[in-house]
């Protein structure tokens, strides 16, 4: 009878067994929930990067290709904006915001296209022409954070010859 009695017992949990499982439960619970939050969080935060990373870059193409075009690079509006003359009379407009580069060509009919390049990690700085070498420059400054503490001294520069004959107008 007592062996029959031990398979019993051994059927089940006893009441202690399973309310020491729940508290073991319960203390890594927590540490599993804000593991999982902070793998969604970084993985958003190098998702945003990686995103403006590849608006930086179809920017500084776009930009590059536009320059090599142009004829005629203008810097206007207190570093704000940059306008190319294309061999053709269109013109190319780049225009600096706070987190963006707002990209508008216009021709004789008015502005026949615009494209915005939203920059998530980098803060737009301003434009730039230099006569010698001929170059039209795009500044930015990198930002790490969401502070100006967070900001890097060095900035991130777009550089770009300006095609055919290299004339420059200062405004």
């Amino acid at each position: 009878m007592s062996t029959t009695r031990l398979i019993r017992r051994r059927r089940g949990f006893s009441l202690l067994e399973c309310l020491i499982y729940i508290s073991v439960a319960g203390a890594l619970l927590p540490f599993a929930v804000h593991s999982t939050y902070k793998a969604i969080q970084s993985k958003n935060a190098a998702q945003e990067h990686s995103q403006g990373l590849a608006s930086l870059e179809r920017l500084a193409r776009q930009f590059r290709d536009d320059a090599r075009e142009a004829m005629t690079a203008t810097a206007a509006d207190e570093s704000k904006e940059l306008v190319l003359t294309m061999p053709d009379d269109r013109q190319i407009s780049y225009r600096v915001s706070d987190s963006a580069v707002e990209r508008t060509l216009t021709g004789a009919k008015g502005a026949e296209a615009h494209d915005s390049f939203v920059l998530s990690s980098v803060k737009p700085a301003g434009v730039e022409v230099r006569t010698q070498p001929a170059e039209a420059l795009l500044r930015f400054r990198v930002v790490r954070g969401q502070t100006e503490q967070d900001e890097s001294d060095r900035p991130f520069i777009i550089t770009a010859s300006v095609g055919r004959n290299h004339r420059f107008d200062h405004k």
